[in-house]
């Protein structure tokens, strides 16, 4: 059993990864679906899009969501191939030398570090938050205006 293998298996047995993994697919489908809902609407609100015109932030609006939507699109593409090659080093043979280099190889090495990575998460999710936050500032302030 390797490290990693180890910590998910104490979170399991503890209760808290169960609810780790809701919310933490809540909060990313939350974000995914606030960008691409903002930018449904604000294609839908023939004044709000006159009123980002004439402030000249429509642009820098969708820039922001796109921005937001990216940055959790790229999270998720990471993790998901971290957990690739992490998953494809479990099934090896472990006792063959082969396994043993591929454990320790640069890119099995850095997908155990996203993998654990609480750092990265909050980047990631703290890039969408504040994106999408000004973005929504944009247009709240064009639309009061």
């Amino acid at each position: 059993m390797t490290n990693n293998e180890s910590k998910t298996a104490k979170m399991k047995e503890s209760g808290f990864y169960d609810s780790y993994e809701k919310f933490s697919n809540l909060l990313r489908t939350w974000l995914v679906t606030y960008g691409i809902g903002a930018l449904v609407f604000l294609s839908s609100q023939d004044v709000l899009i006159e009123a980002l015109g004439e402030n000249d932030s429509s642009e820098l609006v969708v820039l922001l969501l796109f921005i937001g939507i990216g940055a959790q699109v790229f999270g998720a593409l990471i993790y998901k191939y971290s957990m690739e090659i992490l998953y494809h080093g479990e099934l090896m043979d472990q006792t063959k030398d082969a396994t043993k280099a591929y454990l320790k190889s640069d890119r099995y090495v850095i997908s155990e570090w996203f993998s654990e990575s609480i750092c990265f998460e909050l980047l990631i999710d703290g890039i969408t938050v504040v994106f999408y936050f000004w973005a929504t500032y944009e247009m709240v302030s064009a639309a009061v205006t």
